[in-house]
């Protein structure tokens, strides 16, 4: 959820910025918008890493799901960061116009690496399904890596339209 709060709001500030011709002003809301995303993200790591089954019992007290919740939530605990400044950037690509980027990114990520690994792990491997939670994390990292890096080119840019 946060992801998707933080990139609705990058792409309403960065377009308004950029609406206005004020490339400094969009480059201000993205380091503002950083930091509050990782301010924010790090208190659900640290109860991600710090009591993850207490958060799953919340929602359970089915002793087997509130284990496998736990490992689930621990290990996305590593990615949270990651996810939401991912959510920010295509939120922020989109506000500049571009549209195409974050499209071609989420199909990498899904048909390239999630869908195809996990599907190897699953039926080839047979592992459990803690490694398809690992194959999503490493999923969720290319996604934040490819979006960090065409937000930087654009914003290198100068932005002309």
């Amino acid at each position: 959820m946060p992801a998707f709060g933080f990139g609705v709001s990058a792409t309403t500030l960065i377009s308004q910025a950029i609406g206005a011709k004020n490339i400094n002003l969009a480059k201000v809301y993205i380091i503002q918008m950083i930091k509050g995303a990782i301010l924010f993200t790090s208190l659900s790591v640290i109860a991600f890493l710090v009591v993850p089954e207490k958060i799953i019992r919340l929602l359970t007290d089915n002793e087997e799901v509130v284990k496998l919740g736990g490992k689930y939530l621990f290990i996305m605990a590593f990615v949270q960061i990651p996810l939401n400044l991912y959510g920010l950037f295509i939120g922020a690509l989109r506000g500049m116009r571009n549209v195409g980027i974050p499209i071609v990114i989420s199909v990498l990520g899904l048909w390239c690496i999630r869908i195809p690994l996990i599907l190897i792990a699953t039926y080839y491997f047979e592992f459990s399904v803690i490694s398809s939670w690992l194959i999503i994390g490493i999923d969720i990292l290319f996604r934040f890596i490819l979006s960090a890096y065409f937000l930087k080119k654009k914003m290198n840019t100068n932005l002309k339209y």
